[in-house]
């Protein structure tokens, strides 16, 4: 019989820390670090900030390292542009690869009674090339829709982001029919 044994190098736990918090209710800004004590380096860490001073405005910026996979920024947002119109983004840039790993660029219009949205995604797969995605759907009422449904890919990519059928009239931007 021979009993197989694990040396471990390690004599003692990684330091981990965290940090949120919220300004003036229209800022927030989270942070995470984990530190290795017998490497004396830094394992993981991630900061990310998003304005979001009410329904229908987000920015997010973000910051994320992982020891020897992940070096990336990130930027998002949905914004209104007036007349109905919302723009919609997210930049994901890797900075271990020098390219871009994922971008989203979109398009809403809220007409009130219904909603249409465009989005144009690019990713970047493991060779040179990159897959591209189009949806684009029309709402109507929030009863019905019609098209390739991009909500999901919004909602994944752009934290804090409000479809515009459910922005409150008061906040909502005025619309031109």
């Amino acid at each position: 019989n021979s009993f197989n044994t694990i040396n471990s190098r390690s004599n003692s736990s990684d330091i981990i820390a965290g940090l949120s918090g919220r300004l003036k209710n229209s800022w927030t800004i989270d942070g995470f670090w984990q530190y290795n004590t017998d490497d004396s380096n830094s394992v993981r860490s991630t900061i990310t900030g998003r304005y979001n001073p009410e329904p229908g405005k987000t920015l997010n910026l973000s910051y994320s390292y992982r020891q020897d996979s992940i070096d990336q920024v990130d930027l998002s947002s949905q914004w209104p542009m007036g007349q109905g119109f919302y723009g919609i983004g997210r930049v994901n840039y890797s900075f271990r690869e020098n390219r871009l790993i994922e971008t989203i660029a979109g398009l809403e219009y809220d007409a009130g009674c219904w909603q249409a949205r465009g989005v144009l995604q690019r990713v970047t797969t493991a060779t040179a090339d990159a897959n591209y995605a189009l949806f684009f759907q029309l709402e109507l009422g929030g009863l019905a829709s019609i098209g390739a449904n991009p909500l999901r890919v919004i909602q994944r990519n752009i934290p804090g982001y409000m479809n515009t059928g459910l922005i409150p009239d008061n906040i909502q931007q005025p619309y031109y029919e």
